[in-house]
């Protein structure tokens, strides 16, 4: 069964400029969790952006976005059934190529297979309603997790799209506390078309990006005080 299980303490926002970021996963997690998590730089729309942890666990982008007028780059990037040894919960490290602005925020997840990354797409625009456009699992059993990041204009109420779980949102530390970046999921049964989508309360430059993830094969209910395993073709 795919569980959300933790997110990193509030994200976070560093107008630096500076080259890496930490970002701890807020509770200890277990061996062969996922992680999922968001990048952003204000750096430019070339700006490559990788990911450590203290665990030497490998994570790899699934997708940049850029904001072709502000100048910023978003990514979605995730680490397969990570070691949590020597240090649960782990720390990441978000490093930029250039100095810059970063913000960054992750979740966990138990239930996804390995490899995870299944389809994925991505969309820049400027309006009050980002949407990453379309995608469709390849697997009957799926995370969809999305992401958005905008331009910083005033934007104060990000709301999720219909059917989706708002994670988390990442704010400018200083009044107005405009809200920058956010992430939420939704876990899916069917091979069907899927958008994420946001709300953001005013119409700015936006990037947003969406993955499906795939589920394991197998997945467990109790019924009757039995704990039964179904096999899932996928």
């Amino acid at each position: 069964m795919i569980s959300h299980i933790a997110n990193s303490d509030n994200g976070i926002n560093n107008d630096g400029p500076v080259t890496s970021v930490n970002l701890a996963v807020g509770t200890a997690l277990s061996a062969g969790n996922t992680i999922i998590g968001t990048g952003w730089s204000g750096g430019g729309t070339s700006i490559t952006i990788t990911v450590t942890d203290n665990n030497k666990n490998v994570y790899v982008v699934d997708q940049y976005q850029s904001l072709t007028s502000d100048g910023d780059t978003l990514c979605v990037f995730h680490a397969d059934s990570i070691s949590v040894t020597p240090n649960n919960p782990p720390t990441l490290t978000i490093s930029t190529s250039a100095s810059s602005s970063i913000r960054a925020a992750v979740s966990a997840y138990s239930g996804l297979a390995v490899p995870s990354r299944d389809t994925v797409n991505s969309a820049n625009g400027t309006s009050a309603s980002p949407s990453s456009g379309s995608i469709t699992p390849s697997t009957q059993y799926s995370l969809i997790f999305c992401a958005m990041g905008n331009a910083g204009a005033n934007s104060t109420s990000i709301a999720a799209g219909t059917g989706f779980t708002l994670r988390q949102i990442v704010a400018d530390t200083v009044s107005p506390f405009n809200q920058r970046m956010a992430t939420e999921d939704q876990i899916v049964t069917s091979s069907t078309s899927v958008t994420g989508s946001f709300t953001q309360g005013i119409s700015q430059e936006w990037g947003c990006i969406v993955v499906s993830y795939r589920g394991l094969s197998n997945y467990t209910v109790e019924e009757y005080g039995q704990s039964i395993t179904f096999g899932r073709s996928i």
